[in-house]
């Protein structure tokens, strides 16, 4: 199996797994309680994944170790690994030692892009949906957002997008969830429309995921 064929499985299992379990991921550490030592992690980009001490973050307004820079978490007295990853950008590890004594941190630093060709990718509301409330997710949590969503540094391989009411919406419209791909050596932009029809969520631009294989 070449890598590209390798890493575009690994990624339609993950959806597969994601989409059966709801996001209840194994793995995973929760943070929170405020209690610690408060914690200021700012990075650039401003939408990286975030693991502590080999435990994917889990918090309010983080999805699947996703979270938006700047955040504060909080974290007990002692020595902790941080690792941030976003695709196609070079991981950054580092570790930080708490004491009692410490009453907050700020934790900066900016992930080297990769040499990778990197793509644009849009998504908007069709013309007729202009003020249609809707949020959208990228590759599980890369992004996440109302439109419209504008992403400029896309890698290469299978990416994933779920469209689903805003939280809090009285709406019950079931989450539409796609797939599209992005071919090795092209950096052509990527647009897709999102619509409301009869009740249901529609895209133009990427393939509905009906059934897991």
């Amino acid at each position: 199996m070449s890598p590209g064929t390798k890493n575009i499985f690994l990624l339609a299992l993950n959806i597969a797994v994601w989409s059966l379990n709801g996001l209840t991921l194994s793995g995973m550490v929760p943070f929170f309680a405020k209690k610690g030592i408060p914690i200021k992690i700012e990075t650039t980009p401003h939408r990286t994944r975030l693991s502590i001490n080999g435990s994917i973050l889990q918090a309010a307004g983080v999805i699947n170790g996703w979270f938006q820079s700047p955040m504060i978490i909080h974290l007990p007295a002692g020595q902790h690994k941080l690792s941030l990853e976003r695709h196609g950008y070079a991981p950054h590890s580092f570790k930080v030692l708490l004491a009692e004594k410490d009453q907050d941190m700020t934790l900066s630093t900016e992930l080297e892009p990769l040499a990778d060709a990197l793509n644009e990718l849009e998504v908007t509301t069709a013309d007729d949906d202009q003020d249609m409330a809707v949020t959208v997710i990228l590759d599980q949590g890369l992004e996440a957002g109302p439109l419209p969503l504008v992403v400029n540094d896309l890698i290469p391989g299978l990416h994933s997008l779920e469209i689903r009411n805003p939280e809090g919406s009285d709406a019950k419209i079931k989450p539409f969830i796609c797939t599209f791909s992005i071919q090795p050596g092209t950096n052509l932009p990527i647009k897709i429309t999102v619509s409301e029809k009869s009740g249901r969520f529609q895209a133009t631009g990427c393939q509905r995921l009906k059934k897991l294989q």
